[in-house]
């Protein structure tokens, strides 16, 4: 099968580093934070303001048809689906680590993901929505995360996402 890049993106982001994605928000961020570097993915994804933030429809139909290919793999038994790859898509994986043309792409896919991968879910939301606040609008979770934001900013701080500055700025503005 002949993939197109947005399929590329998609099928590479779940492969690399070699660690499966762990939920569907880290799923939906990962592919955000890309699409905010290159703008060909932002249009080609289409990404809205949702329950839990950027959300793409295209992404979620996506990794379903792989799903039925047999290209991605899911454990529902877990406490959130996460997604791997099976052969197939591991074949694919293979194919596009290889293409000249997707080198920049397979650079920032695995600096994000291991971004990503280093946050929870809720940290990971937070920082997506005080980096990108239009993003807000219709999100069921934002004034559950405000009452947690002193703690989050302090785990953000931690981890070296954000600095002790930084904390203090979000917090007069969102606090």
């Amino acid at each position: 099968m002949e993939l197109d890049d947005k399929e590329k993106l998609i099928i590479y982001s779940i492969g690399s580093n070699n660690q499966p994605i762990k939920t569907k928000i880290e799923y939906q961020k990962l592919l955000f934070l890309v699409s905010t570097i290159f703008p060909q993915f932002k249009e080609d994804l289409d990404f809205e303001p949702y329950n839990y933030g950027p959300y793409s429809e295209v992404a979620d139909v996506l990794i379903e048809e792989f799903m039925v290919m047999g290209y991605v793999l899911t454990d529902t038994n877990q406490k959130a689906p996460y997604y791997s790859l099976a052969s197939d898509g591991l074949d694919e994986y293979t194919k596009i680590q290889s293409e000249d043309n997707f080198s920049e792409i397979r650079d920032i896919v695995d600096k994000t993901k291991r971004f990503v991968d280093e946050l929870s879910d809720k940290e990971l939301l937070v920082y997506v929505y005080v980096n990108y606040p239009e993003y807000i609008e219709n999100s069921i979770i934002w004034d559950r995360l405000e009452k947690e934001l002193p703690r989050i900013f302090d785990s953000l701080v931690a981890k070296n996402v954000i600095t002790s500055e930084d904390k203090e700025k979000l917090m007069q503005k969102y606090g």
